[in-house]
């Protein structure tokens, strides 16, 4: 009760103190009154903030409808989240005691951490700004059928497979499973994206990274999305195929050719995973050597004159004198579009460095001959991963260079 007293000599000093501030909102002070003022005093209070804002309010058959104020940022700095075509231009409009309810999830929600697992069934991701809690992402997951409705291991493993023979001064890398969903989505991110997948999978990514590898991020990470955290996969396959050859280029260009061949790899086993149909890169190899052994002049199917071709391009660039044989000698290659122009390249890079190869090599002069005599129309950009198979697998010309 003292205090009490204090507050009540003091009433004339908080009056003015409104009048000299302006203060348009109401000051109701209770020293002893029943529970149910209180509650009622609180209720109006909250009425009056649990909308967005009350300029959007309206009044239907006595009751309130307003704009949620949870999740949605709508004001006159944002008018691009109104339905222009509507009558009533709100996203949508909510009844009060809804309001109650939603603000009442979000305030137990804005306390979850970043889980993505709290309601059977439904994904939510979700980040906090000041206290409040702002979903990212959400959808419904009827297929999740597992005890804690997450799936995280895989229904058959992934076999990766070294194919295009990378090592290290410890020797070739060997191949290995992958059993685990968060496992595939690791491996993934650092192969393909630096590592920078997870961290970028909402909101903007970060403006200093390589802008051809921003552009990769945007354009697949919904895809990624949908099979790491909402278990659909059909989608992450389409984008492999698709996109996976992006990655590997993108590597070659920032002068990364382990991180290239071992992208390469991933690519190939994921489509050997889900589709079980992938070119026999030894059987291709080994035929075309035997070709090229036995002089054997007949034309070249498509596989085998990309593949032969990036040997080629491989083999001769190599032979610069530069200390750093860097993606701008590849670059050339990486943009030609027809057969003829990159039977021309090729041509130009032999004339460049033929000082540097051994004339009398067998297997050089009849692929070149089986090159420049290969008469299809085809596109590279449609064959690019037979060339760079062909680029980053082992070399067959230095086998004749070991022979002799």
């Amino acid at each position: 009760m003292k205090k009490c007293e204090i507050l009540k000599n003091c009433f004339d000093e908080i009056i003015k103190i409104i009048k000299e501030k302006k203060i348009k909102n109401y000051i109701k002070i209770f020293f002893d009154e029943e529970l149910e003022k209180y509650a009622n005093e609180s209720e109006i209070y909250l009425s009056l903030k649990i909308f967005n804002d009350s300029s959007y309010n309206k009044k239907i058959e006595d009751k309130i409808y307003g704009l949620s104020n949870s999740n949605m940022g709508l004001n006159s700095k944002k008018p691009f989240l109104e339905h222009k075509t509507k009558k009533i231009s709100y996203p949508f409009m909510i009844k009060t005691d809804t309001a109650f309810r939603i603000k009442i999830f979000f305030d137990w929600f804005g306390f979850q951490g970043c889980k993505t697992d709290l309601l059977p069934k439904i994904f939510l991701s979700k980040f906090s700004d000041n206290g409040q809690a702002i979903i990212k992402d959400f959808d419904y997951l009827p297929e999740i059928e597992t005890k804690n409705h997450k799936i995280t291991t895989l229904d058959k493993p992934i076999n990766v497979i070294n194919f295009v023979k990378l090592g290290d001064k410890n020797g070739l890398k060997e191949d290995f499973e992958i059993k685990e969903l968060d496992q595939l989505e690791n491996i993934v991110s650092n192969t393909f994206y630096n590592g920078y997948l997870v961290n970028n999978y909402y909101d903007e990514v970060y403006s200093k990274m390589d802008k051809k590898l921003v552009n990769l991020i945007y354009i697949t990470r919904g895809a990624m999305i949908n099979y790491f955290k909402k278990h659909r996969k059909e989608e992450f396959y389409q984008v492999i195929e698709k996109f996976g050859t992006h990655f590997i280029i993108g590597h070659l260009r920032r002068n990364n050719n382990d991180k290239a061949k071992e992208s390469l790899n991933l690519k190939l086993s994921l489509i050997r995973h889900n589709k079980g149909d992938i070119v026999d890169i030894n059987a291709l190899q080994s035929r075309i050597l035997d070709r090229l052994k036995t002089s054997n002049y007949t034309q070249l199917n498509k596989e085998e004159f990309f593949y032969l071709s990036g040997q080629i391009a491989t083999y001769l660039l190599h032979k610069s004198k530069k200390h750093k044989k860097n993606a701008d000698l590849l670059e050339p290659f990486l943009r030609t579009n027809t057969v003829k122009r990159l039977k021309e390249n090729i041509e130009a890079v032999y004339f460049k460095y033929q000082h540097a190869v051994w004339l009398r090599s067998l297997l050089l002069n009849n692929a070149l001959s089986l090159i420049l005599a290969y008469e299809a129309d085809d596109e590279l950009p449609y064959d690019i991963d037979s060339f760079l198979i062909g680029a980053l697998s082992n070399n067959i010309f230095y086998t004749e260079n070991k022979e002799n």
